[in-house]
C-alpha cells in the first residue's frame, strides 16, 4: 500500500483551466526534464491553485508513456498521433545544454537538425509562447573520450542554434533564459509558471450557472491504497458498518494484525463514496492512531482539511490548542470519523469528543477497546478469508499456480487460515516460482509452504509462520540479512531509498530485488521500497541489538549527511538555510530524528539534537513561531527517552515558550527568566559552561555560541544587565567567528549595534554595523547576498550616521537599507508574508528617523527626505506614483503616509501569497538601475 491524501475542498464556479504543457530536450538534461516534469505535475496541487487548474506535461521522453511506432510512417508522425504536437499546447518549454539531438525529420519529410529543433520550429507556429533554457556552465569531457569529436560537433551545434536569438550585428531578436545548475532551473521555472498559470487564471469567466461555493471546507481526508488485487469477502462487514454508521452509531473493527481492518474500512469508503458524501455532509476525517498517538500530528492534519486559517495553526501550541481548533471547525457538522489501529481507548476518546454530531469507525486489535468504543452489536470480528474467496485472492496474483495445483492451493488457504497478508505473501512466492510454469518448481513451491503448518488461532503466529517462509525461500544470506538491517527503517507507507540501503545497511541491488520478488519488501517506483509493519516487527526481532543501534548511528549519519547542516562559512552559505523551509527537507529531518532516539549515544544525540532545534530556531524561530522547531520537541518527547534527556526536553519547551517572537523584546521580565533558567540548566547538564577553547565538538560548540546569544538577550531584554549582556552578546560573536561561521556571526553584530543605538552611544553602534557589513560578504553577486541582513546593517549605520549629525553619509546608508529591504521581494525567492513584513518595517524606521529629523532640523530633514525620494526614480518611471502629495505638503507625524511618499507599494501581506510571484517579477525588472542608484556595486 502507498498512501497519499485527498481532500476534497470548495471549487470555484469555473472549470479547471486545462494547460498542456511540453517539454522539448535532448537527453543530456535529464535531470531538468525530470524537474520540470515534478514541477508540473505538482503545480496543480499548491493549496492556491487545487481545483482551478489541470496541468498536463506533454512530454516525447517521459519513461512511463512510451509511443508505438507505425511501420509506414515517420517516426516523428508516430509520436504525434499518439501525443500531439508542441503547436498544439497552451505552452512549450525548450532546455538545452551540450547536445541538441539527433537528426529528424517531420510530418512532411522535411529534414531538420534534431527532433528538438522540430519541436521548437513546430511550437513557434502555435498558439502559445516558447520558453527556451540554456545552461550555462561548460560540459565536462575527458581527455581520452573516443566520442569526443561527436560531443564537440553536438556542443557546436547548441552553438549555432542560439545564434538565431540575435541579429548580424549582435541585437537580440528573441529571448531565452541563462541558468547554471538544475536546481536553479527548477525555481526559475516555478517562479516563471506561477506568473503564468496567474495571468491565465485572470482571463477566465466565473460561470453565472454554477455559483462558487461559499460554505465550509468539506474534507475527504482517506488514504489511497493501490492494490493489484481485488478486496474479496468483506461483503458482510462493509455491509454491517454501513448500517451501523447510516444509523448514526459508532462501530468497530477488531481482529489479529494483517486480517485487512484498514483495507475494510477504506473499501466501505470507495465503494460508497457518494453514499457517505451525502450521509456525512461534514466530511470525512481519517487518523491513525497507533500504539503511540501523535496527537498533535493527527489535529493539525484534520485542522487543515477542515480549513483552518493558516495562521491561526502557526499559533497553536498546546493540545487543548489544536483541539480547541477542530472542535470549532466541527461544531456542529454530522462527520465521519475513522480511527486507525487504537490501542488506548482514551485516544480515540479524544478524538471523538471534538465532534458532537460526528460518527466514527474504529479499527483495532484488542477486543477490549473495540467494546469500551462501540455498542456490543456493532463490534464486528474481521474474520479470515474463507477458502473460496482465499483461493479468489491466490488466483488473482498467482493464477499459473493455483491453476496447475488447485488442490495444494485450497490446502495453503486453509493452512494460514485465510489470513489475508499471509496469503499475499505466499501468493507473491508462488507467482515467482511459477513463472515459466515448470510443473515441478510449483509442486515444490506449494511443499515448501505446506511445511509451515496449520497453526492455532491466537496473536500472528500465521503471519509470522508464512513470513519464516518465505526468509527460508530466499536464496541467500545476505538477502536474510539484508532484510534484518532494513528493519531499522520506518515501515510502510516511508520509504526506502536504494541509496540508504546500500550506505546504511550495506545491502546489495540483488538482495533488495530478491526481497522485492518474494514481496518481503514492496517497490514504490522510482528504485525506492517500503516494508509492512509486520514484516519491519519480524525482521526487527531477530536483529541482535548492538548490531540494531550500529545501523541506527550508521542512518542517522546518512540523514545528517542529506541534511547539510553545516554552513561551513562560506559567504553564499544563508542561501541553505532555505532548507529549514522546505517540507522535503522537514521530512528528512523526522527521519533522522527517528534513528537518532535509538542511536544509544545519549548524550551525542542530544547535543545533535540541540544543535538541529537551535539552527532551526536562530533561522525562523528567533521572529516567528516555527512549526518545524515545536514539531522536533514533539516528536522527540513521544520517543522512549532517558530520564536526563526528558527533563532537557521540558527545559527546552519552557525557553520555547517563553522566548518572545518578532522584533519586540522588551517583554514581561518573568518570560526573560524562564529563559535563562531553562538555558542555564541545559549549559550545566552538558557541561557547556567554562571557556570556549574547552569545549569539544561541533555540535556542542554551535549550541554553545547560539545560548550564549539568547543569554544575552535574557540579560539586555529581562534584566536591564546592560554589561553581562553585552558581554555575552561578544562571546556569541567570537564563538561563531571562530567555527567560521561569519554570516550568523554578522547577525550577532547587528543585534549588538541595535543595543548600543538604543543606549545613546552610536559611535559604538556605528563601528559594530560596519564589522558587520564586512562579515556579510557584500562583495558576493547580487543573487547570493542576503538582502536582509544587509538592509538591517545599513539601516543600522544610517542612524548611528544620522545620531551623529552626518546627513549625508546617513541618506547614502539608507538607500542601501531600503534596496536591500525592496530587493528581497525577490532575492532569492518571490515576495511572501515574511519579505513583505520585513520591508515595511525596514521602511518605518527610515521615515520615522526622518521624520524625526524633519522636526528638529527641518531644512536638513527635507535633504534627506528628497533624497530618499529620488532613489527609487525608476521604479517611479513604471509605475504610477500612488501618493501624488508633494513633501512640502508635510502631514506631521504621520510615518505611513511618509512611507508611501518616499518609497514604493508592496502588495499588503493578506495578498501577497497570490501576488507575490508576479511582484517579484516586476523588481527583478527595475533591479538594477535601482542598485545603481543607491550606489551598490554589481560584482
Amino acid at each position: 500500500m502507498s498512501c497519499r491524501w485527498a481532500n476534497e475542498a470548495e471549487m470555484p464556479n469555473f472549470d479547471p483551466l486545462a494547460l498542456k504543457i511540453f517539454v522539448s530536450s535532448p537527453g543530456d538534461v535529464g535531470q531538468e526534464r525530470a524537474i520540470a516534469r515534478e514541477i508540473i505535475s505538482g503545480m496543480a496541487n499548491e493549496p492556491l491553485l487545487r481545483g482551478k487548474v489541470m496541468l498536463e506535461p506533454v512530454d516525447y521522453a517521459h519513461p512511463s508513456a512510451s509511443t508505438p511506432m507505425e511501420a509506414r510512417t515517420a517516426p516523428q508522425a508516430s509520436v504525434n498521433e499518439f501525443k500531439g504536437c508542441p503547436a498544439d499546447c497552451d505552452l512549450t518549454i525548450v532546455i538545452l545544454w551540450s547536445r541538441l539531438g539527433s537528426p529528424a525529420r517531420g510530418v512532411d519529410g522535411t529534414r531538420y537538425t534534431s527532433g528538438t529543433v522540430w519541436e521548437y520550429e513546430n511550437a513557434l507556429t502555435g498558439r502559445g509562447p516558447v520558453w527556451v533554457y540554456r545552461r550555462t556552465t561548460e560540459p565536462m569531457m575527458a581527455v581520452n573520450d573516443p566520442k569526443a569529436d561527436e560531443k564537440r560537433a553536438q556542443y557546436g551545434a547548441v552553438q549555432t542554434f542560439f545564434e538565431r536569438f540575435s541579429d548580424a550585428e549582435g541585437a537580440l531578436t528573441g529571448g531565452f533564459t541563462r541558468y547554471d545548475k538544475p536546481e536553479e532551473f527548477g525555481r526559475l521555472l516555478h517562479q516563471h509558471l506561477e506568473a503564468f498559470i496567474g495571468k491565465r487564471l485572470e482571463t477566465l469567466t466565473p460561470d453565472p450557472s454554477r455559483p462558487a461555493q461559499t460554505g465550509p471546507v468539506v474534507p475527504y481526508l482517506v488514504p489511497h491504497m493501490p492494490r493489484p488485487y481485488t478486496v474479496v469477502g468483506r461483503e458482510r462487514v462493509l455491509a454491517k458498518m454501513w448500517r451501523a454508521i447510516s444509523a448514526g452509531q459508532n462501530c468497530s473493527l477488531v481482529f489479529l494484525a494483517g486480517v485487512g481492518k484498514t483495507t475494510a474500512a477504506v473499501e466501505l469508503l470507495r465503494r460508497r463514496k457518494d453514499d457517505v458524501l451525502t450521509e456525512f455532509p461534514g466530511g470525512v476525517l481519517w487518523a491513525d492512531i497507533g500504539r503511540h498517538l501523535q496527537l498533535q500530528v493527527q489535529l493539525r492534519s484534520w485542522a487543515q482539511a477542515l480549513g483552518v486559517p493558516s495562521w491561526q495553526l502557526a499559533a497553536a501550541t498546546s493540545d487543548d490548542d489544536f483541539k480547541r481548533l477542530v472542535s470549532e471547525a466541527l461544531g456542529q457538522r454530522r462527520a465521519l470519523m475513522v480511527l486507525d489501529d487504537v490501542w488506548q481507548a482514551a485516544d480515540a476518546l479524544q478524538m471523538m469528543e471534538l465532534g458532537p454530531q460526528c460518527v466514527s469507525i474504529v479499527t483495532t486489535r484488542l477486543k477490549r477497546v473495540a467494546e469500551e468504543l462501540s455498542a456490543e452489536e456493532n463490534v464486528t470480528r474481521v474474520d479470515e478469508l474463507g477458502e473460496e474467496d482465499g483461493l479468489k485472492l491466490l488466483r488473482e496474483i498467482a493464477p499459473h499456480a493455483v491453476g496447475s495445483d488447485p488442490a495444494a492451493a485450497r490446502a495453503l488457504v486453509s493452512s494460514v487460515q485465510g489470513l489475508p497478508l499471509a496469503l499475499v505473501l505466499a501468493a507473491r512466492f508462488l507467482k515467482r516460482e511459477s513463472g515459466d510454469r515448470d510443473p515441478d518448481r510449483i509442486r515444490e513451491a506449494f511443499e515448501t509452504l505446506r511445511q509451515a503448518g496449520s497453526l492455532p488461532p491466537g496473536e500472528d503466529r500465521g503471519v509470522r509462520e508464512i513470513i519464516d517462509v518465505s526468509v527460508a525461500a530466499l536464496h541467500s544470506d545476505a538477502a536474510r540479512r539484508t532484510l534484518e538491517n532494513l528493519s531499522i527503517f520506518r515501515p510502510k507507507p516511508h520509504r526506502i531509498t536504494k541509496a540508504m540501503a546500500h550506505e546504511v545497511c550495506d545491502a546489495p541491488n540483488a538482495s533488495l530485488y530478491e526481497l522485492s520478488d518474494m514481496g518481503l519488501i514492496e517497490s514504490c517506483g522510482d528504485g525506492d521500497y517500503s516494508m509492512h509493519r509486520i514484516v519491519t516487527e519480524y525482521a526487527r526481532e531477530k536483529l541482535p541489538a548492538e548490531r540494531r543501534r550500529d545501523l541506527h548511528r550508521r542512518a542517522l549519519a546518512w540523514y545528517g549527511a542529506q541534511l547539510s547542516d553545516d554552513v561551513k562559512g562560506d559567504p553564499d552559505a544563508y542561501l541553505d538555510w532555505y532548507r529549514y523551509e522546505q517540507p522535503e527537507w522537514q521530512a528528512t529531518k523526522d527521519a533522522w530524528l527517528y534513528h537518532l532516539a535509538a542511536s544509544g549515544d545519549e548524550i551525542g544525540s542530544t547535543l545533535a539534537f540541540l544543535r538541529v532545534y537551535f539552527d532551526a530556531f536562530w533561522w525562523w524561530g528567533y521572529y516567528q513561531q516555527f512549526p518545524f522547531c515545536e514539531r522536533m520537541i514533539r516528536e522527540w518527547s513521544a520517543r522512549d527517552v532517558g530520564p536526563g534527556q526528558r527533563d532537557g526536553l521540558r527545559q527546552l519547551a519552557a525557553f520555547s515558550r517563553a522566548y518572545p517572537a518578532g522584533r519586540e523584546k522588551h517583554v514581561d521580565p518573568a518570560r526573560w527568566k524562564t529563559v535563562r533558567e531553562a538555558l542555564d540548566h541545559l549549559r550545566r547538564a552538558l557541561k557547556l559552561e567554562g571557556s570556549f577553547d574547552t569545549i569539544a565538538g561541533i555540535d556542542s560548540r554551535r549550541v554553545r555560541a547560539y545560548t550564549d546569544f539568547f543569554l544575552a538577550e535574557a540579560f539586555n531584554y529581562g534584566e536591564g544587565d546592560f554589561r553581562n549582556g553585552l558581554a555575552l552578546y561578544r562571546d556569541a560573536h567570537d564563538e561563531l567567528v571562530t567555527l567560521s561561521d561569519l554570516w550568523s556571526a554578522a547577525y550577532v553584530s547587528y543585534y549588538m549595534g541595535q543595543v548600543l543605538l538604543e543606549r545613546g552611544d552610536a559611535d559604538a553602534a556605528r563601528r559594530q554595523a560596519e564589522i558587520g557589513l564586512d562579515e556579510a560578504h557584500e562583495e558576493a553577486p547580487l543573487s547570493k547576498r542576503d538582502p536582509e541582513l544587509l538592509a538591517h546593517h545599513w539601516r543600522l549605520l544610517g542612524d548611528a550616521r544620522l545620531a551623529r549629525g552626518e546627513v549625508q553619509s546617513a541618506l547614502a546608508s539608507m538607500k542601501r537599507s531600503a534596496f536591500y529591504a525592496f530587493a528581497f521581494q525577490a532575492i532569492p525567492k518571490s515576495a511572501d508574508t515574511y519579505t513583505v513584513a520585513f520591508y515595511c518595517e525596514i521602511t518605518q524606521r527610515i521615515a520615522a528617523s526622518v521624520s524625526t529629523l524633519l522636526d528638529e532640523q527641518p531644512a536638513a530633514g527635507m535633504r534627506l527626505a528628497k533624497g530618499l525620494q529620488a532613489a527609487w526614480g525608476p521604479w517611479w518611471e513604471r509605475h504610477e506614483r500612488l501618493e501624488r502629495t508633494e513633501l512640502t505638503q508635510l502631514r506631521r507625524g504621520d510615518i505611513r503616509w511618509l512611507v508611501r511618499c518616499l518609497f514604493p507599494v508592496v502588495p499588503p501581506e493578506e495578498e501577497v501569497s497570490v501576488t507575490g510571484a508576479e511582484f517579484a517579477l516586476q523588481v527583478r525588472e527595475v533591479i538594477e538601475p535601482l542598485r545603481t542608484a543607491a550606489g551598490i556595486r554589481a560584482n
